[in-house]
């Protein structure tokens, strides 16, 4: 140990990068110590071209430097460069509070340098092996990726938990959208559930999993350092998923054509074939109408005369591919005599609806009549209502927090109105979903909660819509109007008999079809309610109970 000039001591290719606001204070509290005291505890340094190079102590020998030292107290060691990093790395490790960004940096160059294995560098550190094994993880992680990590972690914004999510993920595409969708204030456990939407099970994988065995984007073989996932088996590799998917896909339509079937793979021929009135997609799940037939073996694989294939990979509105594909029967007389399937005679050509679609039930059409009715009208009266009948004045955080609960469903985030409401109102769009909602004024909140209630009726379950009706002042069954979607479901029959029951005039037997249904669109149908139609307006509060098991399981 010796005292040297402090010209001489320099800092060395260290792996410490980091400083963040807490340690720029203490920094300055170490300054002011320095000036009162001294130096107290000696660096630790080699000796290196000359100079003294600080293994351990950098902080100590920045303070000095600022402090205005002439000397400082140095303890001279014999190392080479791997061991003089293992000193620093152990040091850095003991710290209270290491940068986990630097730890990672620390332990990778270690291994690099053959200095250690990742059990040797746990025992050595005093460590759990799975301490080390998840930082050598990160470390594999790319460069820019890292970065924006460390970035988010100096802010304050995630921490450890949330940086090791993203070794489970082995896209770098998924990994920068993962990265967007973290904002400060969120839980480990919230953006665990936002990370399940980065995966696929694999028993959805239409090719061989054997490639797949001890894949590390597998769960099942990221269960050393994810216990919590080991009864789950999916890809966390969306993009080699579904580059593995395409390549299934394509082999297989190309067998289908070397057969000497038609495979279509374009959106022209797509749009034509299922505008075909013949055409009927094959399905196949069994309880369809338009299931595979019990013939289908025998007969439909053999017939290539009307038996078509789609196959197509097609862009959705956010701009991701996916596999769009399936097969086809131009012979509906001979598919439906082998699935003995009686459909209603054809429609008139003004029908909007084909032959094609016609699988609809009738109940189904009576449910979608009442459902656009109560999204229109509930729409229109809680939108007018919000200000003047329910005046709110409740605390901006729970307006906030109501905005962001609603919002959070996945049947409303993803929609174009969610999109253009946050755009119109939101600042902090990059920071996540509640940091942009804290983005909007205080005097606004109520206008958006408004807004984002309205965006969530289409997708609001209709009995509790039917239950909100007469609180927004609407009698449904003196209100109700049938639409033109819903009438045009009808044949000529019905038409007339519907006509008959509700006592509208004006329709003779001898029209055609959209004659009929002009007849009926000009006489005022606000309140025209058939028996069928009025029983699915009613609410059957019994299993509105049993939903919510008001009722104690044992006493029943």
């Amino acid at each position: 140990m010796e005292s040297v000039k402090i010209s001489k001591v320099i800092i060395g290719d260290n792996y410490r990068k980091t400083k963040t606001p807490q340690t720029k204070e203490s920094m300055n509290e170490l300054i002011e110590s320095v000036k009162l005291k001294g130096i107290l505890q000696p660096l630790l340094v080699r000796k290196k071209n000359g100079k003294f190079e600080v293994i351990v102590g950098g902080r100590r020998l920045e303070a000095a430097q600022k402090a205005g030292l002439k000397e400082v107290p140095v303890i001279i060691h014999k190392a080479g460069d791997a061991e003089a990093l293992e000193i620093s790395v152990i040091e850095n490790t003991q710290r209270e509070d290491p940068d986990l960004m630097d730890e990672v940096d620390g332990f990778k160059r270690l291994v690099e340098l053959g200095k250690h294995t990742s059990e040797t560098l746990a025992f050595k550190i005093g460590k759990s092996l799975k301490y080390v094994a998840t930082r050598l993880k990160l470390a594999d992680l790319p460069a820019d990726i890292r970065k924006e990590i460390k970035k988010k972690m100096t802010a304050g914004e995630i921490g450890v938990g949330h940086a090791m999510l993203f070794t489970r993920l082995k896209n770098k595409a998924d990994m920068k959208t993962f990265l967007e969708e973290l904002y400060d204030g969120m839980t480990v456990s919230d953006a665990e559930d936002e990370l399940r939407g980065f995966s696929t099970r694999m028993s959805d994988a239409p090719f061989d999993l054997k490639g797949c065995k001890v894949c590390p984007a597998r769960t099942k073989n990221q269960t050393q350092l994810f216990p919590e996932i080991k009864d789950k088996d999916e890809c966390m590799d969306s993009a080699c998923f579904k580059g593995k998917t395409f390549d299934y896909y394509r082999s297989y339509y190309k067998q289908i054509e070397a057969q000497g079937f038609k495979v279509i793979r374009d959106d022209k021929g797509f749009l034509k074939l299922m505008s075909s009135k013949n055409a009927l997609q094959i399905k196949d799940d069994k309880y369809h109408s338009d299931c595979r037939p019990n013939k289908y073996k025998s007969m439909c694989t053999k017939c290539k005369e009307n038996h078509v294939f789609f196959f197509l990979i097609k862009k959705d509105n956010y701009g991701d591919k996916n596999v769009h594909h399936g097969e086809c029967c131009l012979n509906k007389k001979c598919f439906d005599k082998m699935n003995k399937v009686s459909r209603p005679a054809k429609h008139d050509s003004g029908s909007s609806q084909s032959d094609n679609n016609y699988s609809y039930t009738k109940q189904a059409h009576i449910y979608g009549v009442r459902d656009r009715f109560l999204h229109a009208e509930l729409t229109q009266r809680i939108n007018s209502a919000a200000f003047e009948r329910f005046p709110f004045s409740a605390p901006a955080e729970i307006k906030r927090l109501a905005i962001f609960h609603i919002l959070d469903k996945s049947t409303i985030k993803w929609n174009d109105g969610f999109r253009m409401l946050l755009k119109e109102n939101c600042t902090e769009l990059k920071k996540g979903l509640y940091q942009a909602i804290l983005s909007i004024p205080d005097k606004e909140l109520m206008a958006v909660l408004t807004k984002t209630i309205l965006l969530a009726i289409p997708s609001t379950d209709s009995d509790v819509l039917l239950q909100a009706a007469p609180e927004a002042g609407l009698d449904v069954l003196k209100s109700f109007r049938m639409d033109r979607d819903y009438l045009n479901t009808k044949t000529k029959a019905e038409l007339l008999k519907f006509a008959k029951t509700l006592k509208l005039g004006g329709l003779e037997a001898s029209m055609k079809k959209p004659e009929m249904l002009e007849a009926v669109l000009k006489h005022d149908l606000t309140g025209k309610v058939t028996p069928e139609i009025a029983e699915s307006l009613e609410l059957d509060y019994e299993d509105m109970a049993d939903d919510l098991m008001l009722e104690d399981k044992d006493e029943e």
